[in-house]
């Protein structure tokens, strides 16, 4: 399974829901024991990192809206200051 590209964190950007109401073999996290890490998106592993959200709030929402501020890459996310990290919700 290849990984989902930049474009695949905007599509998936409309979507919402929070990991604990996926089946179980459709949460990230489980599907990086069965599968590796090439077959979720950056999204997903950034969610798997992150752990939790606000309450209320999905960590895969989290971790678009991480991507999203940080043009969509980890690579500018990670080179964010804390205090640029604050600015996101």
């Amino acid at each position: 399974m290849a990984r989902k590209d930049n474009a695949q964190v905007k599509e998936d950007a409309g979507r919402s829901y929070l990991i604990a109401e996926l089946p179980r073999h459709e949460r990230p996290r489980e599907r990086l024991l069965k599968h590796g890490s090439e077959s979720l998106s950056e999204v997903e592993l950034l969610a798997i990192i992150l752990r939790g959200g606000p309450p209320g709030y999905s960590t895969l929402d989290l971790a678009r809206d991480l991507l999203r501020h940080f043009d969509g890459t980890l690579a500018a996310l990670a080179k964010a200051t804390p205090a640029e990290l604050a600015k996101v919700k």
